[in-house]
């Protein structure tokens, strides 16, 4: 019983160390800013991974100093303060939310649901909204995985779609990537869901002005070869380019 509570309270003492050591850094690349509020979510009809937030944000914010800076609004978005939960980032599209909650789109409920094994935001009480200054980098690469079966109809026949459009289209209008991510894609009205495998040169990110590369694994549950892999010119969709293109063959 005595080891017992010893190593609840070495874990307890390891938590708190850890917390502290990330709310320093997280201070510092924030140059001083701070807002971290817990909010009941409520689901939004955006199609990106922008939040709505209630004008208490947006009045602690300005309050710092932080849109005098002009730096862009991302924020860290998870269920648990222990990061026990789903987590990722996101943008923010307006302050218009009640005060006490968040709206969160279908893409930012995906990533937090599916990281904790929940269906819906339904059985979520409240997440947690953290002010983030993420990296902005010039070039970036993305490697994503699609889950189940891929991109196989009915578990059989190869699906024949331009991925690289599908991914750019996707991922248009997007503010954040973090690596761990869930991202549906949607072609010929049936959704897939591709998991990002690998995110460089940093694990979470800003996804402004950047050269973004795009690859992509196989699905576990498949072997041998699914895409092919071609170079084209480089595009630019809102920020966001893709100088590797992937086709399903």
């Amino acid at each position: 019983m005595e080891q017992e509570q010893r190593e609840r309270e070495e874990e307890r003492h390891r938590q708190a160390q850890e917390e502290r050591l990330r709310a320093e850094a997280e201070q510092q690349l924030n140059e001083g800013a701070r807002y971290l509020a817990r909010l009941r979510p409520y689901p939004s009809s955006r199609t990106d991974d922008k939040l709505e937030l209630p004008a208490s944000a947006l009045e602690e914010l300005e309050r710092q100093g932080v849109l005098e800076k002009g730096a862009l609004l991302t924020f860290a978005v998870s269920l648990s303060t222990r990061g026990a939960g789903g987590s990722t980032h996101a943008g923010v599209a307006e302050f218009t939310a009640e005060e006490g909650t968040v709206g969160v789109p279908p893409r930012v409920a995906l990533c937090l649901t599916k990281g904790s094994g929940l269906d819906t935001l339904d059985a979520v009480g409240q997440v947690e909204i953290r002010y983030v200054k993420l990296p902005r980098c010039r070039k970036s690469r993305v490697v994503f995985q699609p889950r189940g079966e891929g991109f196989h109809a009915g578990g059989m026949k190869v699906v024949s779609l331009d991925l690289e459009h599908v991914l750019l289209e996707t991922l248009r209008g997007h503010t954040a990537l973090t690596q761990g991510d869930w991202l549906p894609i949607r072609h010929q009205g049936q959704t897939y869901e591709l998991m990002v495998r690998e995110l460089e040169p940093e694990t979470e990110m800003a996804l402004i002005d950047t050269d973004l590369t795009v690859e992509a694994l196989l699905s576990r549950r498949r072997s041998g070869p699914m895409f092919s892999r071609r170079r084209s010119k480089a595009r630019r969709a809102k920020g966001v380019t893709a100088e590797t293109g992937l086709t399903v063959t």
